[in-house]
């Protein structure tokens, strides 16, 4: 949970208009092909809901366990198992974590531990634009300790432009560019002063760039998302706004930034019910599989 919190966070200032245009040091560099790796399950019923997820290496041996509980509306609740020396799941979860939603978006996150049961981690969401704010505080015994807050990248309707806007991490902020094209964030820039890219009054360089499949997003729930926490190498999606906010599904992502390089493929399996619509069966990334098993199966 500690990694979750201390995640990139992003907080959109501005975009790129008609009197801003990207100059050409700012167009894309990396010509990298990235194959799409999907495959799809058809399913007779209209809807499906997800009844666990497991989270596994890709030796298949497994980690993580998450239970799931909705009320027709939403995913209300979700309880998380570990793994024991013996191989398999502790009877009883090891956190409960229930979620609260205002007009389909999340709004609140309590995360109790059952080790020790008077102090549990509250997390509280104010959406606005273009932004949420996100306060993180641990609470023992009804005394609020430690507080994390900070503002997340958030642009649910974005428009083909780049975007400025400004980590808070460890009371540091740092300057990012994240540009948006057709309803997706394609590429992520940082500041460089070697870099003939000149935007928003300062140099940058763009090195990370994102591909997508031409399908809607699967990940657009925080629940769904939250297998997806931060730990063991797996990015913390739940956290990461922009992803919710996709139109489509990430197939990978290379990082070049001319002294490194880094290339990572998303493989998708989907579920596919009587009504096209789409449900995340299983997912392969990072040295990690997750896979989610519904009522429709």
């Amino acid at each position: 949970m500690k990694a979750k919190i201390l995640l990139l966070i992003g907080l959109a200032l501005c975009g790129c208009n008609d009197n801003n245009e990207t100059p050409n040091a700012c167009e894309d560099k990396i010509d990298i092909k990235v194959d799409l790796c999907e495959e799809e399950i058809a399913v007779s019923k209209d809807q499906c809901i997800i009844k666990e997820a497991i989270v596994q290496f890709l030796n298949g041996n497994q980690r993580e366990k998450f239970v799931y509980f909705h009320d027709g509306t939403n995913y209300y609740k979700i309880d998380s198992y570990t793994l024991q020396n013996d191989g398999s799941f502790t009877n009883e979860p090891g956190t409960t974590t229930t979620f609260t939603y205002d007009d389909g978006r999340i709004v609140q996150v309590i995360v109790s531990f059952n080790t020790t049961p008077d102090s549990y981690l509250k997390t509280i969401y104010s959406y606005g634009y273009p932004e949420v704010k996100i306060e993180s505080s641990y609470i023992t015994h009804g005394a609020v300790g430690t507080v994390y807050e900070y503002n997340q990248f958030y642009i649910p309707d974005s428009k083909d432009s780049i975007y400025q806007h400004v980590e808070f991490l460890n009371g540091t902020n740092l300057s990012y560019l994240s540009e948006m094209k057709g309803g997706n964030r394609t590429r992520l820039g940082t500041s460089d002063d070697k870099s003939a890219c000149f935007l928003y009054g300062s140099t940058w360089k763009f090195n990370s760039k994102t591909y997508y499949d031409d399908q809607p997003n699967v990940l657009k729930e925080y629940a769904i998302c939250y297998p997806f926490n931060g730990t063991n190498g797996l990015p913390s999606f739940s956290e990461q706004f922009w992803v919710q906010t996709n139109a489509n599904n990430m197939i990978g992502n290379v990082f070049d930034d001319g002294s490194s390089f880094n290339r990572q493929q998303y493989c998708w399996t989907f579920l596919r019910s009587s009504l096209n619509k789409l449900f995340l069966k299983k997912v392969r990334m990072e040295g990690t599989i997750i896979t989610y098993t519904y009522d429709c199966e």
